[in-house]
């Protein structure tokens, strides 16, 4: 009848809503079991794909360096020739032993750049010994050109006192000579008072009475010992001079 068919379909329902909870109950039971151990697991995959993570960036890094490490080296090295070229003379021994020792040793460079440092050593070495060469010559040059600088200076000193000396003597020679205005009565007929053109030289072709004769010669001779008391006395000026004076000696 429908009252017995509700009793069975209420019990039914009761003893499937009984099993639900019962369900329930174990599936938490289980989960609350499970999941400390599933945290606790999902926490060490975590850790572990972070120090994987860490670990293959501090390798990346680390090659990086290495790789600019590299770089570093073989910008240096090449770089040697023009320092020694443009920098301070005395820095050059330290360079060409810098290239040298990268030359004979490049064990902390990788096996594969062992033949490329060699190669860039040798460079280095062949430009920075030319740079030394250059770098000789232009100062030895230059000290050449100093030297011709300072000869040449010297001669045009030298050639300026010679001038001032050579003034010198000519007031010397003009302030013992007789005034232009002294009475000429005792020059021979037809010969004019005598005028020096050369004031470190007497005429040897004039005809001069011996009065003027005299201090002429007394002022050449003052002339003559002041040249050489300047240490002039193998000048052109001065050796004309001797000459003369010797010449009127003879006279």
């Amino acid at each position: 009848t429908r009252t017995t068919i509700e009793k069975t379909g209420k019990a039914a329902r009761d003893d499937a809503t009984a099993l639900g909870k019962a369900i329930i109950a174990a599936e938490r039971e289980l989960i609350d079991l499970i999941q400390p151990e599933e945290q606790r697991l999902v926490a060490l995959i975590e850790a572990e794909e972070l120090r994987r993570a860490e670990a293959l960036r501090a390798a990346r890094e680390e090659e990086e360096r290495r790789a600019q490490a590299i770089r570093d080296t073989f910008a240096r090295v090449r770089s040697l020739p023009d320092l020694a070229g443009t920098g301070p003379v005395e820095n050059i021994p330290a360079l060409l032993a810098e290239a040298q020792a990268l030359l004979d040793k490049h064990d902390h460079l990788p096996a594969d750049m062992h033949a490329a440092a060699r190669y860039e050593a040798n460079v280095a070495i062949t430009g920075i010994k030319a740079a030394k060469d250059r770098r000789e010559r232009e100062a030895a040059d230059a000290a050449e050109l100093a030297q011709l600088r300072a000869e040449r200076a010297e001669r045009e000193r030298r050639a300026l006192a010679n001038q001032a000396e050579a003034a010198r003597a000519a007031q010397v020679v003009a302030n013992n000579a007789l005034p232009e205005d002294e009475d000429d009565d005792d020059l021979p007929p037809g010969h004019a008072p005598v005028k020096l053109s050369n004031p470190v030289s007497i005429p040897a072709a004039v005809t001069v009475p011996l009065g003027r004769v005299l201090p002429l010669l007394r002022a050449a001779r003052a002339a003559l010992e002041l040249l050489q008391a300047h240490g002039l006395g193998e000048e052109p000026a001065a050796l004309d001079l001797a000459s003369s004076i010797r010449e009127a000696d003879r006279g």
